[in-house]
């Protein structure tokens, strides 16, 4: 089955006005600001002593590194 460009096109720049159209309408930044600056101190909170424990092993690797590169 062969699909003319003009069919191509024309199916594109209509994917393109309906995604651009959603992102328009999607786009709740200013509405939601206050919420997501709770939300993500909540995040930040919880989230520290696991992001200490998960990055435990890169550190220690980047010291064991860090003593070969001093020699």
């Amino acid at each position: 089955m062969k699909v003319s460009l003009t069919w191509t096109a024309g199916v594109a720049v209509i994917v393109a006005i309906v995604i651009g159209v959603a992102l328009l309408f999607g786009d709740r930044r200013e509405t939601l600001k206050a919420q997501a600056t709770e939300n993500q101190d909540f995040v930040d909170t919880v989230a520290a002593p696991v992001n200490n424990v998960v990055a435990t092993p890169g550190r220690w690797t980047g010291d064991f590194v860090g003593r070969f590169a001093t020699i």
